[in-house]
């Protein structure tokens, strides 16, 4: 939402162009190395939903626990008696969109964001600095009164009661001040503009607001020639004169209105238009960025949503701007290959700074301000104040609505604000190097070795495992197995360890190996006897087999679940352990002897745990060990709410590895988290009602291994 009730018409035709370019969707990746961090940075990059009242609640129920915060917006001028948690006419409602503080705080946890954009544009700047600081000359026009008062002193007051309010919303809060700070729309005078900022800054600190990050977002407007080649830059105090800025000049032009580094938490931008206002695409765009990446700050994309295209069942979509021709007839798939697919691509490209993006989910044309009717060679009809923009609900369409949810699965994406405390820089610090090697064991053809573990500032985040000098494999434990080697050769080992910005260690002290001796035995066991289970549980299966039999001797008997090595045994039974009730597991065993051959597989067997004899009460422990989850797989809980309330789930992890992904589902939600090597993650849910429900836990990124599980009522 750009501008408000008293701006000029032009101001919407703003932003980034994405270029049409259509790349392939990556997998799960890490970060590069040197990501920026800063206050309420994550590990991977947040994603915000908005911006009104119905796009919240449609994203909600179409992608629940799959969003980092919500966006809305706050107009200081509409209200000039303090403000009242979120009552109108304070926060936007009308022909923008209804939008309300204690509705934004009813969508989000307290580990989810505010993300609030005030405004403060038609020449208010002005007046509020000149509350602020009534000596000085300051330029614009100044107003006269509302409600009988100074213009500047009601505001003034205004915006210390946003700020009160902010305080006290109980969730981390994003505060993008003057958004847009360039853009003509809004005749923001530079030096207005930075007073507000700094203080703004001092009141935050004043009041202990410490749940307020500040986000200093630049509109990065492309048309009329902005950032791909216009006129010459000629800055005159205010940017109510159009010019624009090019080539070397781009930094001079945006730090007219750069609030200082201590005043400003984030850095953003717009991302909008697909269709050609900057003559050179992303290129532009990107220019812009690697400006804001001088001011060594987090980057959110704080406003994104196809401008122009109207999402709809394929077949219904259609593209409209003014002045150009309507296209008609589109699919999901169109949509997604010339704008999604690009905007993923851009931020991803850019991961390492790009550390929060914003994406409005609305139908613009439900609402009055934003309506538009345009003939089919993009003449205006009706209303297009702010030119097209269309429907933008990500559930309009379903091919739109299924790649959205994948991409932001792929492990580049959080659903929660971060606990990053910095005032931003990168993380440089190497991790201590891992301790003494040691081989337990070797064969012919393979070694295992073991390592002290290593710390980090922030945490390990795997070890490589060096072979002859060169990389042979990585773990995210302290042992690894190095396979395929030749017998009785000498190999020279070493390891070092690698945080998540990509900072490595210095090397251990190698040690050479030795691998055994060829084997003269190449014949293997025999095929082991009958699978039979004895006994089960909700969470195990006991089996048992008949012996192999070996020219030389079994060493050991492998157990595979549903096709997966669960363990080994050197008897012929086992127990499998850490399993969900009620589920059916196929088992099948083999023999190996001490050369490594290994027989066939028995005929596999179909077991299916039992059902939970009974529910675990909730608020309390549900479990003091979860076990391992398998990466796919998921463990299921019967609990009882003893009471109507809203739950939260507290789950530690047991694992080395951080940044794995959980799905948390209750209640009907699946809440999606990242759980740090021995961290502690919270779910909340919401509107619980007593009685029976299902707990699952589901690993997304890898295997997991969880220890307590406690239920608790917030």
């Amino acid at each position: 939402m750009k501008q408000q009730i008293l701006t000029p018409l032009a101001f919407l035709s703003v932003a980034l162009i994405i270029s049409s370019c259509s790349q392939q969707t990556p997998s799960h990746a890490s970060f590069q190395k040197q990501a920026v961090t800063g206050k309420f940075t994550g590990d991977r990059i947040m994603v915000i939903s908005g911006q009104t009242t119905d796009g919240i609640s449609n994203y909600q129920q179409n992608f629940p626990g799959k969003y980092a915060g919500v966006t809305l917006y706050v107009n200081p001028a509409l209200q000039t008696s303090g403000f009242t948690g979120g009552s109108t006419p304070a926060w936007y409602s009308s022909g923008y969109g209804n939008q309300d503080l204690n509705l934004a705080r009813s969508a989000t946890g307290p580990q989810q964001a505010l993300t609030v954009g005030i405004w403060m544009g038609q020449a208010f700047d002005t007046d509020i600095a000149k509350a602020i600081d009534p000596s000085k000359p300051w330029q614009g026009d100044i107003q006269n009164t509302i409600d009988g008062s100074p213009v500047g002193t009601g505001l003034l007051q205004n915006m210390r009661s946003i700020i009160t309010d902010l305080k006290n919303s109980g969730r981390p809060v994003f505060v993008r001040l003057g958004y847009e700070a360039e853009g003509p729309w809004n005749g923001y005078w530079p030096d207005a503009y930075k007073t507000i900022w700094s203080w703004f800054k001092a009141e935050t600190q004043r009041q202990g607001a410490t749940n307020i990050a500040l986000v200093w977002q630049l509109a990065a407007w492309c048309n009329g020639g902005v950032l791909s080649g216009g006129g010459p830059l000629n800055p005159t105090g205010s940017n109510t004169n159009d010019t624009r800025p090019v080539g070397s000049n781009l930094a001079a032009f945006y730090d007219q209105w750069w609030p200082g580094s201590t005043n400003v938490d984030w850095t953003a931008i717009s991302l909008f238009d697909q269709g050609g206002e900057c003559s050179n695409g992303l290129t532009a765009v990107q220019n812009v960025v690697n400006y804001l990446k001088t001011k060594g700050k987090p980057i959110m994309i704080s406003e994104s949503t196809p401008r122009g295209y109207t999402l709809a069942p394929d077949g219904q979509v259609k593209f409209e701007q003014t002045g150009k021709t309507t296209r008609t007839g589109l699919t999901g798939q169109t949509v997604w290959n010339e704008w999604y697919n690009p905007y993923f691509n851009f931020i991803e490209a850019n991961q390492n700074d790009i550390r929060a993006i914003a994406y409005i989910n609305d139908n613009w044309e439900a609402y009055s301000h934003w309506a538009c009717t345009l003939s089919s060679s993009g003449g205006v009809v009706n209303g297009c104040a702010e030119g097209e923009w269309g429907n933008s609900q990500l559930s309009a369409n379903a091919t739109v609505k299924t790649n959205w949810n994948a991409r932001i699965s792929n492990g580049l994406y959080q659903f929660t604000v971060g606990t990053g405390t910095g005032g931003g820089g990168y993380d440089t610090t190497a991790p201590t190097v891992p301790g003494t090697l040691t081989s337990p064991g070797k064969t012919s053809s393979s070694i295992n070795v073991s390592w002290g573990a290593s710390t980090d500032n922030v945490g390990v985040s795997s070890y490589e495992i060096y072979v002859n000098n060169v990389l042979k494999g990585t773990s995210s434990t302290t042992s690894y197995t190095i396979t395929g080697l030749a017998a009785s050769t000498a190999y020279s080992i070493k390891v070092r360890a690698l945080d998540a910005a990509g900072n490595a260690s210095a090397f251990n002290t190698a040690i050479s190996v030795t691998t055994n001796a060829p084997s003269s035995d190449t014949q293997a066991p025999t095929i082991p006897g009958t699978l039979t289970s004895p006994g089960k549980t909700s969470s195990s299966i006991n089996v048992s087999w008949g012996a192999s039999t070996d020219n030389v001797g079994v060493s050991k008997y492998e157990v595979y679940v549903n096709n997966a090595l669960n363990g080994s045994s050197g008897s012929t039974s086992y127990t499998i352990s850490g399993l969900t009730a009620n589920t059916a597991y196929s088992i099948k065993v083999r023999a190996l002897d001490a050369a490594g051959n290994a027989s066939a597989f028995n005929t596999p067997i179909s077991v299916t745990t039992s059902s939970q004899s009974s529910s675990i009460n909730i608020p309390g422990v549900v479990t003091s060990s979860v076990g391992a989850i398998a990466n796919g797989t998921s463990k299921t809980f019967n609990v009882s709410a003893t009471q109507n309330a809203k739950y939260k789930f507290l789950i530690t992890s047991n694992s080395s590895q951080n940044s794995q992904l959980l799905d948390v589902s209750f209640n009907g939600e699946t809440v999606t988290q990242a759980i740090n090597a021995g961290g502690t993650i919270t779910a909340y849910f919401q509107a619980v009602t007593s009685g029976a429900k299902t707990l699952t836990i589901t690993a997304r990124s890898g295997s997991v291994s969880i220890g307590k599980m406690e239920g608790q009522t917030w």
